[in-house]
């Protein structure tokens, strides 16, 4: 009802020409060519090897006969983020769907049976964006930044520059209670008014 998966096309190492386009197979990125099969961005699904495997391309791209490359149907009454068609195929299990026999495949009638719920357009896009920073700090951590690092990077472009207090300040304009150990307040001093 959502999508389609189409076929690749056979492009063997030999046959492509120096270029920048990416070659896509069932595991990822195999090379480049100079012309594109799919207009980007797009999604491919492993078909043959690492079947049922999902990954995303920024650009326009080349998927191979071992893959499919996914286009939404146009003709659906509900509106598709691609970037969350990408989740949503990265949680659907699709490796869960392939012939074990020989060589793993996806089958994609198969796959097409596959139930996924839809979100709105406005909350798919919050997903997207909510992954995007995941996988931001995930890259981050991979590179070897320790979280204090990503956190003071992330405080500082959440308060930009020259939004800086001191504590001291705040808490004598505030009046908040300090203490070497949290808090001096003590539940009799609580009021239903004032400072929270």
């Amino acid at each position: 009802e959502l999508l389609t998966f189409e076929y690749g096309k056979p492009l063997p190492e030999r046959a492509r020409e120096e270029g920048s386009v990416p070659v896509f197979g069932s595991n990822g990125v195999v090379g480049h060519h100079s012309e594109a099969l799919v207009s980007g961005p797009g999604i491919v699904v492993g078909r043959k090897g690492t079947a049922g495997s999902v990954t995303w391309s920024d650009k326009d791209f080349f998927p191979i006969d071992t893959t499919f490359w996914v286009r939404t149907k146009q003709q659906t009454s509900l509106d598709l983020d691609l970037a969350f068609v990408h989740l949503l195929l990265l949680h659907a299990d699709l490796p869960g769907v392939c012939a074990q026999t020989g060589v793993p495949g996806l089958n994609r009638d198969r796959a097409y049976e596959v139930p996924v719920t839809i979100p709105p357009l406005s909350v798919q896009r919050r997903i997207v964006d909510l992954m995007g920073h995941l996988d931001a700090h995930l890259a981050n951590l991979e590179a070897g930044l320790d979280a204090a690092t990503i956190l003071r990077g992330k405080a500082r472009q959440i308060l930009g520059s020259g939004t800086g207090r001191r504590l001291i300040d705040l808490a004598a304009r505030d009046g908040i209670q300090i203490g070497p150990f949290g808090s001096q307040l003590h539940a009799y001093e609580y009021t239903d008014q004032g400072t929270p």
